[in-house]
């Protein structure tokens, strides 16, 4: 009797995951198709610092970035970084070049001519990883001139992606993922824009 109480706990459960995982899913593109996609199609170039963070086995290290940006509408975006780090040993004196790919989704909080935040997600290649991390921005651009933006962006890099209750992609329930942040990015940089609105 108790293992068939067992299951029936674990039908239920598992069967409220998925509600829950369809909701979100659900909400995020109600959002997606609710909102207006007036075309900008602005394109972003830039560059700059950045500052990587490990979190195991390496100091800080300094290096370059660059972006190139499509935003198709005053909200929405896709943008592809890359950056580039070295950084020292922890317990040794070795130096190790980091470079890293991303391609991720942006979304903006845009206001007329000031300065507005922006959060991204995104999938990367990091140097010396074996498996493809996800990657969670969020940062702020000022236009400082026509065509011109301040771009300041902190970047996480996490092995798996934790919804509340759902992890991913082994899909077990859990309050976030598991594997904790890999690298911490700090970028701060020059975009220029290419055509549409700033």
């Amino acid at each position: 009797m108790a293992s068939i109480l067992n299951n029936i706990q674990k039908q239920v459960f598992f069967s409220l995951q998925r509600v829950q995982y369809s909701l979100c899913v659900l909400l995020f593109f109600s959002s997606v198709l609710a909102s207006s996609f007036r075309a900008v199609n602005q394109f972003e170039v830039g560059g700059g610092t950045t500052l990587l963070m490990p979190r195991n086995t390496f100091n800080n290290g300094w290096g370059y970035g660059m972006d190139v940006g499509w935003n198709f509408s005053r909200k929405y975006g896709v943008h592809l970084a890359f950056g580039n780090a070295q950084v020292s040993g922890k317990e040794t004196d070795s130096l190790r070049l980091i470079q890293s790919f991303v391609l991720g989704a942006e979304l903006s909080f845009r206001r007329k001519d000031q300065a507005y935040g922006f959060t991204s997600i995104g999938i990367g290649s990091v140097s010396g990883e074996d498996n493809t991390l996800f990657v969670f921005g969020a940062g702020i651009k000022i236009p400082i001139r026509q065509h011109w933006l301040i771009r300041i962006e902190l970047r996480d890099y996490h092995p798996e992606i934790g919804i509340p209750f759902v992890s991913f992609p082994k899909s077990q329930a859990a309050i976030q993922g598991t594997g904790g942040s890999r690298y911490l990015e700090l970028r701060l940089g020059i975009s220029r824009t290419l055509s549409g609105d700033r």
